[in-house]
């Protein structure tokens, strides 16, 4: 399908059978017979997408052009479900951990892949915000952006820019925004740009090289919005939710990092894509020590208490 093909929401907003045509001329080959007959029948936007290959015969639209026509639909419809999307789990659930699973599998199948979290990012200072997540973005793909000195993101327009599809060359980048909550610090100026520059990507998906943003954080993130936009830019109706813990299950949120750093290095390679909890306590009762031993932070740490500086600390033990 042709990269610039209109979107569920632009067809949806079509009020006349001429402007239907128009829109979807340079995607589907249409026969004075076919462009008559919709005339005929008077289908608009919304009632294509309501249509189903039946109708489209009962208009005498001929079934291979229907079949096309029904074609383009589901696929824009599957490139809608795909646009933008809440990952949402309760803290320590493991979320950060399968957005490393879900970002090898993306980088895997030829997405430009492009992790940030707003951990790193100033959210109290609008320009700061641009700027710090402009340097976050480098950071984690360097070989997308280039030596830091040459992104220069530093407004909202900036990062439109920089996103624009003419700066690219493939149109498949997805962008991973992890704690995403962060935003709930923010101020309104941060969170409304923020916002409404998602919102804006998603109502000009076409204009720009991201094919998906993704927001990992706890439910609250379905909630957010600020003064001057009260609609989210995700697609709050369907969230994905992580499937590896319940609430119950990770009331006590220590270790995260070291657990989910065990989980994605030792545990899933051994069984597989899905976690249960059974395979966990299975980990933690038998593995988990060694993986601490091995975990970077616990080795510096032991180091540090090695220190002959530390003697004192250690007397008062």
């Amino acid at each position: 399908m042709d990269t610039s093909a209109p979107t569920i929401e632009q067809i949806n907003k079509l009020d006349t059978t001429d402007s239907l045509i128009k829109c979807l001329n340079e995607h589907i080959n249409f026969t004075e017979k076919t462009l008559q007959a919709l005339r005929n029948e008077e289908v608009n936007g919304s009632a294509l997408l309501q249509s189903s290959q039946e109708d489209l015969k009962e208009w005498e639209v001929p079934g291979g052009l229907a079949k096309n026509i029904i074609g383009l639909i589901k696929e824009l419809k599957k490139k809608r479900k795909a646009e933008e999307e809440p990952l949402h789990g309760s803290q320590a659930s493991g979320k950060s951990t399968r957005v490393l699973q879900l970002q090898d599998q993306l980088n895997n199948k030829g997405f430009d892949c492009i992790y940030a979290s707003f951990e790193h990012v100033n959210m109290n200072n609008l320009d700061l915000f641009w700027q710090t997540l402009g340097i976050t973005l480098q950071r984690n793909a360097p070989e997308l952006f280039g030596p830091l000195k040459s992104l220069q993101i530093k407004s909202a327009n900036d990062f439109l820019n920089t996103f624009h599809r003419t700066q690219w060359k493939s149109l498949n980048t997805v962008i991973l925004f992890d704690e995403f909550d962060m935003l709930y610090n923010a101020t309104e100026g941060v969170l409304a740009s923020c916002l409404t520059t998602l919102r804006g990507i998603k109502a000009s998906k076409q204009d720009y090289a991201i094919c998906s943003i993704i927001a990992i954080g706890p439910f609250s993130i379905m909630h957010l919005n600020s003064n001057n936009l009260t609609t989210s830019p995700f697609n709050v109706n369907e969230p994905f939710q992580n499937p590896n813990f319940i609430l119950e299950q990770v009331q006590h949120a220590g270790l995260v990092c070291l657990c989910g750093h065990a989980i994605y290095r030792k545990l899933l390679p051994e069984i597989g894509v899905h976690l249960s909890y059974d395979s966990w306590q299975r980990f933690a009762t038998f593995l988990l020590g060694n993986a601490i031993l091995e975990y970077p932070t616990f080795m510096r740490m032991k180091d540090a208490l090695l220190n002959e500086n530390s003697v004192d600390s250690m007397k008062l033990f």
